[in-house]
């Protein structure tokens, strides 16, 4: 069936134009794509151009606009776009192929485009069983000659060809000193039998994602998407694009270049991440998620990064949330959330890739997307593994001997993934799914130990079902596995470990909209139960704890320049004394639509751990047959100093500002107050001659974990910008100053481990030729650690250390062939090689540089 065109189209009327604009079109979809710097803000502009393309009725210059968006970021809407325009334009079988398309996505109108589909159909059967029309009567024979030259049958060729065919044409009648017609040649002799004219196809209802295709949208502050302009808390998107133009592997590495976030990488397979401040050993105040679900170890109270099972090209983006989260994910959700969001089942392409670089790193990932019927599916397999950036004492130190099986990898990590997911109905869909990941991770603990290694295997199974505004969910966290110290002390029993941790946690919740008066609400309400069983060799027994759960959440929009939000959440812990209540409230003014001013305050709590409540260990000293015991906060005097929640309260005040693709910014400030933190205390020396201990060691003291009195507060200042000043190049910087302040008499007093300073800059290139480069620069400040050590004199004590600032030179060169679907990188991390510590007891951090190769179909 031929393609109608807009009255401002004209059919090319001689076959040689026709050709000439052929082989000009061939040649130009040769090129490789258009460079793009942001590619969801340049999506974003062909999108908009073609709806507004649409309302002018220019409909194959909107499906050029719309298909450009596409090939820069695919999204199901824009799928949708094209065959309705399509549609409009009479071009039947183009229309099905897209609506069809449009189909293999997880879509909740899916029974309305059948119906069109099924319509479109009819109408293509009926043109098919048409009576062919009879051929007309010759015309006299004349001498003159013809006033049209035959026209060429349009409707095999493309509305990118036609577009291209018309200027050509257009060109090569001005180089020859004519001029473009203006009108339609005359017709030809009509058939004696028309045929019905190729009038509009039946649409299946307005355009999609006329406000939201391409805005960024974040989920993670409320459970609803929104705008982060509408946001209650400060958020930082990290997106695909970051992440690939990155080359990094480790999801906490990706987090340096967000604002307001502190990360310390302590060797090749320990990093440690907080937010606004309170960042640790075995850090424990930021809440880690993979779609929504906690990957947090309950039994130490830590994420170990390395270990989580999700390779980075499956990842869609990471949210970052600066500030309190306890009014909807309760514990843990201390300073802030970090959420992996990763791509939904059956969207983006499938991919294999593998790397290569020093230190013994390699890696490769497989990660296959597709549907079947209405299934759609996402698997991942990937397997990494690296050398320890340098052993803590020298090889000739012979005080030691090795705990660890191999004294050079300190990362190795097998890791698979499985998710599902069934459109079900309109507003009914399932999902479900398995994670895993196994291997060999060092890290460093907490206290007066140092350096340990651990074998260890994680199992994720999950399973959510969405009806209307209802969605219930359940997952099981289990782990298991084996550790001790990498190194340990000739002359004293080694501290090795068994643990086992079965976590279930069933969530529910409801999300509603309604007025009251002439005010939108947006209501959400849930509950949530879970029980956690821990057997870990360090406690004094194995215990099942069960912890409670509920919380309200209401959004309202007074009108187009200020909204609120207001939450609470209740959460009852079986060894606190009473509830822990966390609110939050959210003042928005948006003077314009894509500027937004937004006052919170919010409070944080963070329970205490397996091991704070229930530590019972005989920690050796470097005095041989000397321990000094450790107890947690229920072993201790038979649990009757029991251990409080850490809890915060927060105040913070922000300014964004989206109003150009091309330039955006934001400011704010915060202060935190954190009180009751959990600390390990110096130690409590028995009389003389100590207490026995199994094992032939003598306790001469006790140290415990205890809630300081004091408080320890933070206040900041945070500024970010991101620019694309030209087509191809991005760039951002951002700014965090922090300032802790302390009463006297606190644990850690004099403890200045926030950086007062921290800069990130960056530039990404993308160009036409397909080649890439990312270029990173991240600048902390002097720092000062209070850390516990053993001294043979005194015994457990707080000992500061000063670190100097650093700098980190991370970047990527990267080439795209053959339409994107074969890539080569080699990236690097540290590039001057400085050798800095970033933590008192950590390793020296050299250069690593790795070669990829990545394929996509």
């Amino acid at each position: 069936m031929g393609s109608s065109l807009p009255p401002h189209e004209t059919p090319v009327n001689t076959r040689n134009r026709t050709l000439l604009a052929l082989s000009l079109t061939a040649a130009l979809g040769a090129l490789p794509r258009a460079a793009h710097a942001d590619e969801r803000a340049d999506a974003r502009r062909h999108f908009r151009a073609g709806l507004d393309l649409v309302t002018q009725r220019q409909y194959v210059r909107a499906i050029e606009e719309f298909q450009a968006a596409y090939a820069i970021l695919p999204n199901v809407n824009v799928l949708f776009n094209i065959a309705r325009a399509y549609s409009d334009l009479g071009d039947v079988e183009r229309a099905i192929d897209y609506y069809q398309r449009y189909l293999q996505g997880d879509v909740q109108d899916r029974a309305e485009v059948e119906q069109t589909l099924r319509e479109l159909e009819q109408r293509r059967r009926a043109a098919a069983t048409a009576v062919t029309p009879r051929a007309p009567t010759p015309a006299a024979p004349t001498d003159a000659p013809p006033s049209v030259s035959p026209v060429i049958p349009l409707g095999a060729l493309s509305p990118e060809q036609v577009i291209a065919l018309r200027n050509a044409v257009n060109a090569l009648v001005q180089l020859t000193g004519g001029a473009p017609s203006s009108t339609a040649p005359s017709a030809p002799a009509a058939p004696a039998t028309p045929a019905a004219p190729p009038t509009a196809a039946p649409a299946a209802g307005p355009a999609r994602g006329a406000e939201d295709t391409y805005e960024e949208r974040v989920v993670t502050a409320t459970l609803t998407a929104q705008s982060p302009l509408d946001s209650p808390n400060a958020t930082t998107v990290i997106t695909a694009q970051d992440i690939r133009l990155s080359g990094l592997t480790n999801v906490a590495e990706m987090l340096r270049r967000a604002v307001g976030v502190d990360v310390m990488s302590l060797d090749n397979s320990d990093q440690q991440v907080g937010i606004r401040g309170f960042n640790r050993r075995l850090s424990n105040r930021v809440l880690v998620l993979i779609d929504g679900r906690s990957v947090y170890l309950d039994f130490i109270g830590v994420t170990l990064w390395s270990l989580l099972p999700v390779n980075p090209e499956e990842i869609e983006r990471i949210e970052v949330i600066r500030g309190p989260g306890s009014a909807l994910y309760g514990a843990d959700a201390y300073s802030g959330v970090v959420n992996i969001i990763t791509r939904a089942p059956g969207e983006g392409r499938s991919s294999v890739a593998v790397g290569a670089g020093n230190g013994g790193v390699f890696r490769t990932a497989i990660t296959h997307s597709g549907r079947s019927g209405s299934v759609g599916y996402r698997t991942g397999v990937g397997y990494e593994q690296g050398q320890t950036f340098g052993r803590l004492v020298p090889a000739t130190d012979l005080a030691y001997r090795v705990g660890a099986g191999d004294l050079n990898l300190s990362l190795q990590n097998l890791h698979a993934d499985l998710d599902l997911r069934s459109q079900l109905s309109r507003h009914v869909s399932l999902q479900g799914g398995l994670a895993a990941s196994t291997g060999t991770i060092w890290f460093n603990a907490i206290g007066p130990l140092r350096r340990f290694w651990t074998d260890i295997s994680f199992i994720q199974p999950h399973l959510q079902l969405n009806v209307g505004g209802f969605t219930a969910r359940a997952f099981m966290n289990h782990v298991e596995g084996t550790s001790g110290e990498v190194l340990q002390r000739i002359g004293t029993p080694p501290i090795n470990t068994q643990f086992t941790q079965d976590i279930i946690d069933v969530e529910a919740r409801y999300q509603r909209g309604f007025r009251l008066g002439s005010i939108p609400f947006d209501l959400t309400l849930g509950g949530s139960y879970r029980a956690k069983h821990i057997s870990f060799s360090f406690l004094d027994a194995d215990h099942l704890l069960h912890h409670f759960a509920g919380f309200v959440q209401a959004q309202a929009r007074f009108n187009s320049q200020f909204s609120t939000t207001a939450s609470l959440r209740v959460d009852r812990h079986p060894v606190l004394d009473s509830p822990v209540l966390s609110p939050r409230l959210a003042l928005i003014y948006k003077p314009t639509p894509r500027r937004a001013l937004r006052l919170t305050g919010a409070t944080s709590f963070r329970t205490p751990t397996m091991l704070e409540l229930y530590l019972d260990l005989a920690n050796p000293s470097p005095v041989p047959g000397v321990a000094v015991q450790g107890q947690g906060g229920e072993v201790f005097n038979n649990g009757q100093q029991r251990l409080s929640a850490e809890s915060a309260v927060s105040v913070d005040l922000g300014w964004q500002d989206q109003t150009s693709d091309r330039f955006q910014y934001e400011l704010g400030a915060f202060f935190m107050r954190g009180v009751d933190l959990i600390e390990l205390t110096n130690v409590l020396f028995n009389p003389l001659p100590g207490a026995a201990n199994p094992g032939g060691l003598v306790d001469v003291g006790r140290f415990r974990f205890a809630n300081d009195p004091f408080a320890t507060s933070m206040y900041g200042v945070e500024a970010a910008v991101r620019a694309s000043p030209v087509e191809g190049l991005d760039l951002f910087a951002n700014y965090t100053f922090a300032y802790t302040q302390q009463q006297s008499g606190t644990l850690r007093e004099g403890d200045q481990r926030t950086p007062r300073h921290k800069l990130n800059l960056g530039a990404q290139v993308r160009t036409a030729f397909g080649l890439d480069v990312e270029l990173t620069g991240n600048l902390v400040s002097s720092q000062v650690w209070r850390e516990q050590d053993f001294d043979a004199a005194r015994g457990v004590i707080y000992t500061s250390y000063a670190m100097d600032t650093y700098f980190l030179l991370n970047g990527r060169v990267g080439y795209r062939a053959l339409r994107d679907r074969l890539e080569f990188g080699v990236s690097g991390t540290n590039l001057t090689d400085n050798r800095a510590r970033q933590h008192p007891f950590g390793a020296p951090i050299g250069a690593r540089v790795m070669a990829t190769v990545a394929f996509r179909y």
